[in-house]
């Protein structure tokens, strides 16, 4: 599934969550009350569309990439890294320090840029290599400890 879901360019991406939040108004939905969650590739998509969108009041990012390949670059032109300084929503990221996929270091890049954004991240570290979403509670919980970074 992957080759197609890391073929749908940023813009179309961004093109259907406005439509999304503009069917949901229209159909009565609150509007005050607009989030995203992802997970993965719709982690780094919540990431993209908080810098997006004005509408938007928060977002929750489950390890997804801050940093894009140099092969996407003309599917994605900017990565969550890029956009921080863009950030109109509090966005919270779930990152395990000892991700394979996501190093330490990129998680440390996006907070430098956020901080140098202002945009003031709260983070906790402690060993792990990925997140975990728990349906049956609904919370957030880690298979082993995670780190946590998010935008004030």
């Amino acid at each position: 599934m992957l080759p197609i879901v890391n073929t749908k360019p940023d813009a179309e991406l961004i093109a259907d969550l406005d439509a999304a939040e503009q069917w949901a108004k229209k159909e009565g939905g609150d509007a005050g009350r607009l989030g995203i969650i992802g997970f993965c590739r719709g982690g780094r998509t919540g990431w993209i569309y908080g810098a997006h969108s004005g509408d938007l009041k928060a977002g929750v990012a489950f390890y997804g990439p801050l940093v894009d390949p140099p092969s996407q670059k003309s599917l994605w032109p900017k990565s969550a890294t890029e956009l921080a300084p863009q950030m109109q929503a509090p966005v919270l990221g779930l990152y395990g320090e000892a991700d394979q996929g996501i190093p330490l270091a990129q998680v440390e890049a996006m907070k430098a840029a956020l901080q140098a954004a202002a945009s003031g991240p709260n983070s906790r570290s402690t060993p792990a290599p990925r997140t975990a979403f728990m349906r049956i509670t609904g919370r957030a919980t880690a298979r082993r400890p995670l780190m946590m970074l998010g935008t004030a």
